[in-house]
């Protein structure tokens, strides 16, 4: 097993070579004990939520250290017992592999299973691609597929008693305020609530992306948003190039999207 082990990361490693093709990625290994982390669930979901990230890029192996891709890999944990341990670090990317959980002496599968189909369902709004929209924020601006095209957009899906989507509003202000000077990228957010009470929140809490009231159908049934805050990076074609529920796991995609152009 550690010979194949070792195979894998030398294909990784290989794979992960600088543009010149001549400096290898520092690798980082990780050992600690999976099994004792499995049996208390408290000190199970602390190492995730510190080690494990599925909103941002990372290489995933199976059981058997065989590469396989981010759908598969959790797949794997929303329909088989198996869970994520990071087992390395290729430059600046984690490789997990997937763990079977045997005895669920914890009961971990379900909290698993959860944080796995979390990703898989923003998987899945970007496959499904960005649907038709004709929507007017408080201002009266309106916007539609068409009108957007050849411009960045940046959808942020919230309601004024989400605690955590209010939360987020100096962050995105400042993240407004480094694009002030580009008239290729919009921010819009999308809101359940109505105009008048927007209006009378926004007075007392201040947010630069533009507002679009009454927008809760076109998230849930059209978006297919399930979660809030949803954050949702549309490249000038149209494609949907991230959505995320982090706006940490956000900010590398609009750098490297949208800065580059």
């Amino acid at each position: 097993m550690q010979h194949l082990f070792f195979l894998v990361f030398l294909s990784l490693v290989t794979s992960c070579r600088n543009a010149d093709k001549t400096e290898l990625k520092t690798i980082k290994r990780f050992e600690l004990n999976r099994e004792e982390l499995l049996s208390n669930m408290a000190k199970w979901y602390e190492y995730s939520f510190f080690n494990i990230q599925f909103g941002k890029p990372f290489i995933g192996l199976d059981a058997d250290s065989n590469q396989i891709d981010k759908k598969t890999f959790l797949n794997s944990i929303s329909v088989y017992n198996f869970c994520a341990f990071r087992v390395a670090e290729i430059g600046d990317v984690p490789v997990y592999k997937l763990h079977p959980i045997k005895q669920d002496i914890a009961n971990i599968r379900p909290t698993a299973k959860q944080l796995a189909d979390i990703e898989l369902a923003c998987l899945k709004m970007e496959e499904a691609g960005l649907p038709e929209f004709d929507l007017t924020d408080i201002e009266g601006k309106r916007y539609t597929k068409a009108n957007t095209k050849g411009k960045f957009l940046i959808f942020k899906c919230w309601f004024i008693r989400c605690g955590a989507c209010v939360e987020e509003f100096p962050q995105l202000n400042k993240l407004v305020d480094s694009y002030k000077n580009r008239d290729n990228i919009l921010f819009v957010s999308l809101a359940s609530d109505n105009k008048q009470d927007l209006i009378k929140f926004l007075n007392k809490k201040p947010f630069k992306y533009a507002v679009v009231p009454m927008s809760g159908k076109f998230m849930t049934q059209k978006l297919g948003v399930q979660m809030y805050p949803t954050h949702i990076l549309i490249d000038q074609s149209g494609k949907i190039i991230k959505v995320t529920h982090s706006l940490e796991d956000l900010l590398p995609y609009i750098e490297a999207t949208v800065k580059k152009r």
